[in-house]
């Protein structure tokens, strides 16, 4: 699957892992108000979203 906001960010930051969602097993499944509790307990530091409804504070 093309995915060019990963490939950019990949491209630039260096030193880190990039993952993207559709890459992780049965997490495209996650609801948005479980999304972050389950990336903090799996060690993950940053999330980047380019849905406005994730960037939303009435979301």
């Amino acid at each position: 699957m093309y995915r060019p906001l990963h490939q950019a960010i990949a491209a630039f930051v260096l030193g880190h892992e990039i993952v993207h969602l559709l890459d992780l097993d049965r997490w495209s499944e996650t609801r948005d108000e479980n999304l972050y509790p389950r990336a903090v307990a799996k060690g993950f530091h940053v999330i980047l979203t380019n849905d406005a409804r994730q960037r939303s504070p009435s979301a």
